[in-house]
């Protein structure tokens, strides 16, 4: 069923992909979502958009930073430019697969206090599970950055991302901040998104630094004492014995270790702690990552 163009907006952020937007926006013409309002927004790639590849997606508005302002600020940029209540947020390459958006956005409409819906992700080769398409909401910690509904209006009156961290991490800290607003995340399996997860622009180096440095600073701005701290202790080697990709990259890993404590102590605008009890409660959701993907769900 094609969604309700009143109710959804597609935001799409992009640097130096065309070929896998184009990828993207082909995908959405043939579901039927060209009728909805959507942004694409370019973060300063090398090559500007060509006239030719705009007039094949006319339906879609395009808008160029001349210089790169990172991915994060460019999502919040594409909530102000969208004029829809929820915002369908996917990647320059994913787009959804199967199920009714429309309900789902109806969904969200019907339980005013969810400010996000984490959508299930597939992967490129993966069958979408059947489970998926059956399965109630419930609720989670966060969502998945190429695969979520939000509340527009509620995302921007809560100041959006925060975009000191660039990109990674971004929505588990906006998660927990609307969590302390009394605000909740749900999953929402029913709408499946594919994720075909290019390698084009992915340095894996500065990635590492990123991903220790903002899920260390979610845990000290956060987490009550003295779990901060324990988080701290634990988050380095954590990562290391769990994950053996990110073992190739260990000095940037120990880089953004450190420099969490640096950005800890010298960033103005520290964030609020949860409770002991809003902490116990965050602790005892899934994390969105965990069980709404695919075969690695």
């Amino acid at each position: 069923m094609i969604p309700n163009s009143h109710l959804i907006g597609i935001g799409i952020t992009t640097k130096d992909r065309w070929d896998d937007l184009a990828i993207t926006l082909h995908r959405l013409r043939e579901e039927g979502l060209d009728a909805l309002e959507t942004v694409v927004v370019d973060d300063g790639s090398s090559v500007p958009l060509s006239s030719e590849f705009e007039q094949k997606f006319p339906w879609v508005k395009f808008s160029r930073s001349e210089s790169s302002q990172g991915l994060i600020a460019q999502r919040n940029r594409i909530a102000r430019l969208l004029s829809t209540p929820y915002i369908l947020g996917l990647d320059d390459d994913s787009f959804p697969v199967a199920g009714n958006l429309d309900a789902a956005a109806k969904w969200l409409t019907q339980h005013p206090a969810v400010v996000a819906l984490a959508l299930a992700v597939v992967f490129k080769g993966e069958t979408v599970p059947e489970a998926f398409l059956t399965k109630a909401p419930f609720p989670v910690r966060d969502y998945i950055g190429c695969a979520n509904l939000v509340n527009r209006e509620t995302f921007l009156a809560m100041g959006g991302y925060e975009e000191r961290f660039e990109f990674f991490t971004e929505e588990a800290e906006f998660c927990l901040r609307a969590i302390q607003q009394g605000y909740e995340i749900y999953a929402y399996p029913a709408v499946v998104v594919q994720h075909n997860v290019t390698p084009v622009g992915r340095n894996l180096v500065r990635r590492g630094r990123q991903f220790i440095r903002n899920e260390m600073l979610v845990a000290l701005w956060f987490f009550p004492f003295p779990e901060c701290y324990l988080r701290a202790v634990r988050a380095l080697p954590g990562i290391l014995i769990k994950n053996r990709e990110w073992r190739k990259y260990w000095r940037s890993l120990v880089q953004g270790y450190f420099e969490a404590f640096y950005c800890f102590a010298t960033w103005p605008k520290q964030k609020e702690r949860l409770t002991m009890e809003q902490f116990r409660d965050w602790k005892m959701l899934p994390m969105a990552t965990d069980v709404v993907m695919g075969s690695r769900g």
